[in-house]
């Protein structure tokens, strides 16, 4: 694509960076203090809601719902999440 930057400047470099930094450093900070403190099956099943919990936080950023398919594999995971757990 002509004209675009190959990498991110300004502020879409730093949510990146941030992202990066906090989203992905702390997770995985958390998920390796949960499985050295928890049963590594109920981390690894509780760790797989993840995706689920980001939807409603792309609705708030870009103000448009998630694809009926996204909601719907949200709810599998929480069904079969439940149906694992207890």
């Amino acid at each position: 694509m002509k004209g675009r930057p190959l990498f991110p400047r300004g502020r879409t470099l730093m949510l990146v960076v941030l992202n990066g930094l906090f989203g992905l450093g702390v997770g995985a900070a958390m998920l390796l203090e949960a499985l050295e403190e928890g049963s590594v099956a109920m981390v690894t099943i509780l760790s797989s809601t993840t995706p689920v919990l980001i939807l409603p936080f792309i609705w708030a950023q870009t103000k448009r719902a998630p694809a009926p398919g996204a909601w719907i594999g949200a709810m599998l995971v929480v069904l079969c999440t439940w149906l694992l757990v207890f």
